[in-house]
Formats: structure tokens, C-alpha cells, sequence
């Protein structure tokens, strides 16, 4: 099983991420990084999700994912930069054709 739980500036949250997607996919007989106990209001919520769900959460907590910092869809912040610049590079263009 192949899963993309999403990119971690520290190896210590990207394993309890790793840890909390075992665990709600193989149950908690399941080897983790952590003892299972350090998990356990994780596990009371885990419960009440699907695996899909769940693996979204994750995926959400993660140091990369786009927390709609941008208007636009599928945006994060550290590119947000880039793409203004793109942006304004074209506005000025535009401008100049049509003056």
C-alpha cells in the first residue's frame, strides 16, 4: 500500500503521520514508530472517520499542503510569489499592447 500523506519540515511529525495512517488502515496491532498510547484521542477520532477521510486529515496537517492561502484552487503559499510575478509580467505586457 502505497500512500502520499503529503511533506514534513521534520522527521519526527512525518512518522506519527506514518503512525496514524497505520493505524487506522492495519489497526493498532500494527508496528509504529511511537507507542500506540500516545495516540489514543487520535484513535477516538479515527474511529468516527473513514479511511479516506482520515487520510485527508493527514494529508491536511502536513507542512505542504495548500491551506487556501491563495484564492485560487491547488495554490500554497510558497508559490504564491511565483505565480504574481507570472502575473504581473503579463499585465505589464498587456498594457504595453494595448497603449
Amino acid at each position: 500500500m502505497d500512500l502520499q500523506l503529503g511533506t514534513y519540515d521534520e522527521e519526527e511529525s512525518a512518522a506519527k503521520a506514518y503512525d496514524l495512517a497505520a493505524l487506522k488502515c492495519f489497526g493498532t496491532s500494527t508496528q509504529t514508530n511511537f507507542p500506540v498510547t500516545e495516540y489514543e484521542k487520535d484513535l477516538e477520532m479515527m474511529e468516527k472517520k473513514t479511511k479516506e477521510d482520515y487520510l485527508d486529515i493527514l494529508r491536511r496537517k502536513s507542512d505542504r499542503f495548500s491551506r487556501g492561502a491563495s484564492k485560487y484552487r491547488g495554490i500554497a503559499r510558497s508559490f504564491q510569489v511565483i505565480f504574481f510575478s507570472y502575473f504581473l509580467i503579463h499585465l505589464v505586457l498587456l498594457l504595453a499592447y494595448n497603449s
